[in-house]
């Protein structure tokens, strides 16, 4: 059989509901990435994923997926650089939520590098949403670090860097971006492990409840800390890829090589339930950086400044920053408050050689 005759092949298998060990997994995807046609290799991969989707996928066909990609662009899983004798900590979602929210994870980082955590922000285009990191970042007149000189220098002069992961890994990106809409099963680790830096612990947000899949995947080729979240909301419309303020949040919380799960809610943080309206994304660029900037500098509706501020908290918690929910929120809180969090956006400007006007005008 040829190439996509035995892809085919393996996609009906685990349509009858036969059981693809891992090692068949990664042979799968690699013969996928080995196609030149661009479209019959998105169509097949997109097949392939679903497939494995619909039976509930296990960390071996997991850690054999990513195998196939390591494989396909060495650099996910090569040495990380480490960056100074400090701890460090990252925020990032799967992205592929059924509520498309605002762009909380990196309003939250600043709000945690303004507390005194170093933080670096891995980000990205837009794949799913109206806007990712990188175009608010690039809007506001943030160019995203591209050397480890700048990673460090911004982190020694702000305590805050900020990256695009699409420029770490060209040849995956390549084929990868505008390839998914949905969460499929690499979303379980893969954006957890796109950076080059070496990190002391992640909040990781994932817009499906098997939020323990993904703390054990971590455990195996992460760091050593680690906050995995599934939001949801009173209605039951869906997952967020962040700490919810509609509903329960899902948390598996990896430490000493030990993974609790457990729930928290908005009351764990005492706070009341917010409004899903006052969360969610911008329809433009621009309107999603006027919530970010108006999020930040403590100007945007209750649920929004809510929403930013439990995230925020998880992962103070998490960099042992403060011991509860509740202190973490508060910290957040009194952070905004204090105006530092948008002034460190501002200093990220200048550090990257842009113009403060646009964060004045979008405050205003």
């Amino acid at each position: 059989m040829g190439k996509v005759e035995i892809i085919i092949h393996d996609i009906r298998s685990l349509h009858r509901g036969e059981y693809l060990p891992g090692d068949r997994c990664s042979d799968t995807l690699s013969l996928i990435l080995s196609l030149e046609d661009g479209v019959v290799r998105g169509n097949l991969w997109n097949a392939f994923f679903s497939a494995l989707m619909t039976r509930q996928c296990d960390a071996l066909q997991i850690t054999g997926l990513l195998g196939a990609i390591i494989e396909y662009d060495p650099t996910f899983i090569g040495e990380k650089i480490k960056l100074g004798d400090y701890q460090l900590y990252d925020i990032r979602g799967s992205g592929k939520e059924d509520i498309k929210t605002f762009n909380v994870s990196t309003v939250a980082s600043i709000i945690v590098a303004s507390c005194g955590v170093k933080i670096i922000k891995s980000g990205s285009k837009s794949i799913s949403a109206t806007s990712g990191a990188v175009d608010i970042m690039n809007y506001i007149g943030i160019t995203p670090h591209s050397s480890t000189e700048q990673v460090k220098g911004s982190l020694d002069r702000i305590g805050f860097a900020f990256v695009d992961i699409s420029h770490t890994f060209p040849k995956y990106a390549s084929i990868y971006d505008g390839s998914f809409y949905y969460f499929h099963p690499l979303s379980y680790i893969l954006p957890a492990l796109a950076s080059p830096y070496k990190i002391d612990g992640i909040l990781y947000g994932i817009a499906h409840p098997n939020t323990y899949l993904s703390a054990k995947l971590i455990a195996d080729f992460g760091p050593p800390n680690a906050a995995v979240v599934s939001g949801s909301s009173y209605f039951e419309e869906g997952f967020i890829d962040e700490v919810s303020v509609l509903g329960k949040t899902r948390c598996s919380w990896l430490a000493d090589g030990k993974i609790d799960t457990f729930f928290i809610e908005p009351g764990n943080f005492g706070i009341k339930y917010g409004d899903k309206v006052d969360i969610m994304q911008g329809r433009t660029v621009e309107e999603s950086s006027r919530i970010f900037v108006q999020t930040l500098s403590g100007t945007s509706n209750r649920s929004a400044t809510d929403m930013v501020c439990i995230n925020a908290a998880t992962l103070l918690k998490l960099a042992k920053k403060v011991t509860t929910w509740e202190d973490g929120y508060l910290l957040a809180y009194n952070e905004i408050a204090s105006k530092r969090p948008i002034k460190l956006l501002e200093e990220l400007v200048a550090f990257c050689g842009g113009d403060v006007a646009t964060i004045k005008r979008l405050s205003a």
